[in-house]
């Protein structure tokens, strides 16, 4: 989703079916409104069970990076969960580690702060 305002978006959330979820993001210092829609019964999370499934390494050691709501419950099954430093207040509370923000190179500080990335 994308709009000039934030109570458009929220108009439009407004008339989705029940079986979606929706989230806005706001930034305010780039003047970006925008969202995602997704089936509830679908997340980020649930992708990652599945791939460690088909794999099968359901306790093979994962990190997941995200700055969102919708990143909340993969932050939260990832063995390490990431949030960037302009990430939204939600995804800080339930995140392992704060990196920096993505502006600032944010994923490599993380990657180099890990010993993975030199």
């Amino acid at each position: 989703i994308y709009a000039q305002n934030y109570d458009t978006c929220k108009e439009f959330i407004a008339l989705l079916p029940d079986r979606f979820r929706a989230f806005i993001h706001r930034n305010i210092k780039d003047h970006f409104i925008g969202g995602e829609i997704a089936l509830k019964s679908i997340n980020k999370s649930i992708g990652l069970q599945k791939i460690l499934e088909y794999y099968g390494k359901p306790n093979l050691e994962t990190i997941a990076i995200g700055d969102s709501k919708n990143d909340i419950e993969i932050l939260k099954t990832a063995k390490l969960g990431i949030c960037m430093g302009n990430g939204c207040d939600e995804a800080k509370e339930v995140a392992d580690f704060i990196t920096k923000p993505i502006q600032e190179c944010g994923i490599a500080h993380a990657l180099q702060s890990l010993h993975i990335l030199d």
